[in-house]
């Protein structure tokens, strides 16, 4: 940032934040997707995701069926459900040589949790040539499990997460940081 303007971005309910700041300052990450799971009744979502979500449950059998509400690029979803998105939103502020056209963001709509969210994180680095093939440098996948009540947005472990990140925003140089 040219003005010398210091922006925090809390980590809420993304874990491991800091580490992919760090792989994609050194362009180690080729793949982000976050996945959000909720109780169909703990999401607040704008249209045309809220029509979708009360349509595909209206026509599923079992009332235990998850439901793909979406899966794309985070910079349509953070438009489309911006009170659901802020792991996703750190993601790709945290890769940010993805950004949010290249980090992918899924809401699952999961009738059976009941009494928490769960945010998974899945990285892959980069590929390499070894032999003939090509592999994946690395892969990681993280799973948080935050407890929640039908109808809460917001997990009680992201409300302390936001409070340490509160104490964590302070005397760093200009630009954006993930605390």
């Amino acid at each position: 940032m040219e003005s010398g303007q210091v922006i925090y971005v809390a980590n809420g309910a993304f874990c491991g934040a800091d580490d992919i700041v760090k792989m994609s300052e050194r362009d180690l990450v080729r793949s982000l997707t976050i996945t959000m799971r909720k109780h169909p009744d703990s999401f607040k979502l704008s249209e045309p995701l809220r029509s979708k979500l009360i349509h595909e449950r209206a026509k599923v059998d079992n009332d235990q069926e998850e439901i793909v509400i979406y899966s794309g690029p985070v910079r349509e979803l953070c438009r489309l459900a911006p009170h659901n998105v802020n792991p996703m939103a750190v993601g790709a502020i945290a890769a940010e040589h993805l950004g949010f056209d290249q980090v992918q963001g899924r809401l699952i709509a999961d009738p059976s949790l009941i009494d928490r969210h769960v945010v998974e994180i899945e990285l892959c680095g980069p590929e390499t040539v070894i032999g003939d093939k090509k592999k994946t440098t690395f892969h990681i996948k993280s799973v948080r499990t935050n407890p929640a009540e039908i109808g809460y947005i917001t997990g009680t472990a992201t409300l302390l997460s936001f409070v340490s990140s509160i104490k964590h925003a302070k005397g760093h140089t200009a630009g954006i940081h993930v605390v």
